[in-house]
């Protein structure tokens, strides 16, 4: 796994030779949604190798999320020239999570785990663990940059993003 990892990040190899790109563009998603940004430095990564697909997956790590995104941060080995099928991907999955009830589903399906952990951890990050608002911020980018792929390759007219 330590070889594919350096051929993609040389640009030897495109991500989806590598990565499953599904569980990528979810991954890259939700770690934008959530302000995550720490998560995606180089030194947070870490990845399962998947012995019957033989492709890494992405495990969430060290995001310290919650924080409003400025903008859209990418999986870092992206190309976007040539990693199309990963872009594609990333459509759908940006398609999925930036829509409105799919943060109001998850907030509200996890409201009592929510407040029980702000009244444990609220004290230590001066009540700012949870901030509903810079989520819905993050959504509006997410929305952003689904808008930027979807005008970037139907320019193209490199593959049908639906």
């Amino acid at each position: 796994s330590r070889t594919l990892l350096e051929e993609v990040r040389e640009g030897q190899i495109r991500i989806n030779e590598v990565f499953d790109i599904r569980k990528l563009a979810m991954y890259s998603s939700l770690l934008n949604l959530f302000g995550a940004r720490h998560g995606s430095y180089i030194i947070n990564l870490r990845f399962y190798y998947n012995p019957i697909t033989s492709k890494l997956e992405p495990i969430a790590f060290d995001g310290n999320s919650g924080m409003r995104s400025k903008n859209f941060v990418p999986f870092m080995f992206t190309d976007m020239e040539k990693d199309t099928i990963y872009l594609r991907e990333l459509y759908k999955a940006l398609k999925v999570v930036s829509r409105p009830d799919y943060l109001d589903k998850i907030v509200d399906q996890h409201k009592t785990k929510l407040n029980e952990y702000k009244n444990i951890l609220g004290t230590e990050f001066n009540g700012q663990l949870f901030n509903y608002n810079n989520l819905k911020s993050n959504q509006k980018i997410l929305k952003k940059e689904m808008i930027d792929i979807e005008n970037k390759f139907a320019h193209k007219n490199l593959m049908d993003l639906e």
